[in-house]
């Protein structure tokens, strides 16, 4: 898959994070995010999204149950990853780190690579939902599922758990993971976040991941899945 240079309008790689024939830095597109309520104490979330490629989504989540539903896919996916980097970077930079966004290796999997203070990682971006029949049929009209807080945590769990078995065993410390939430932004609340981390520990220790971020659709929505080297 390729895309081309908004600059030059050369073709580029899907994983490019500067274009090759002209140097010209990617600046992906954002997407529309409202925050219609969040309570960090009761965990209660609403978030309402547009995607300018193609795809609305409004999401709640509390204690109990959770529901998220979508009308298009557009932005779903390889359009996202440069949109999920830039929003990692930008946290783990409020930190105090030193994060620059590389491009990525399609021999290895990495859809960007991060230098964090000087070390390099891969970096990789799955969704969750996960679930392909979800996505073809927000594609073709629109989706919709209402779930308890146990089973919206396999949600976050089930793609954590796909792409930490599908890295080489010598990669999972060098690798960073992030878990694109931002269709079903509720769980990317510090309650739902806090909820995971009772029932499962946290990716870095489990899978031996330099760390894994839930992102949404804004940066109040991103944060890392308990601790990780980075």
């Amino acid at each position: 898959m390729s895309r081309h240079c908004p600059s030059c309008g050369a073709r580029i790689s899907r994983s490019a994070a500067v274009c090759q024939n002209c140097g010209t830095p990617e600046h992906p597109a954002l997407v529309d995010a409202v925050i219609l309520s969040s309570d960090l104490v009761t965990g209660d979330t609403t978030v309402k999204v547009n995607d300018p490629l193609g795809a609305t989504s409004q999401a709640h989540g509390d204690q109990g149950q959770f529901e998220v539903h979508v009308q298009g896919s557009g932005g779903v996916g390889a359009p996202a990853e440069g949109r999920i980097a830039v929003l990692v970077r930008d946290t783990m930079r409020s930190e105090g780190l030193r994060v620059e966004i590389l491009d990525g290796d399609d021999d290895r999997g990495d859809d960007r690579r991060l230098n964090v203070d000087g070390t390099t990682y891969g970096f990789q971006v799955t969704v969750a939902p996960s679930a392909q029949e979800f996505w073809r049929d927000a594609r073709v009209s629109s989706a919709s599922t209402q779930v308890p807080l146990k089973h919206a945590i396999e949600w976050l769990r089930g793609p954590i758990v796909e792409k930490a078995f599908g890295v080489p065993r010598s990669q999972l410390e060098q690798t960073i993971l992030a878990v694109d939430v931002t269709h079903a932004g509720a769980v990317a609340n510090p309650q739902f976040v806090s909820h995971y981390l009772q029932t499962y520990p946290a990716p870095s220790h489990e899978f031996g991941l330099a760390s894994v971020w839930v992102v949404g659709p804004s940066p109040v929505l991103c944060r890392r899945l308990g601790s990780g080297s980075h």
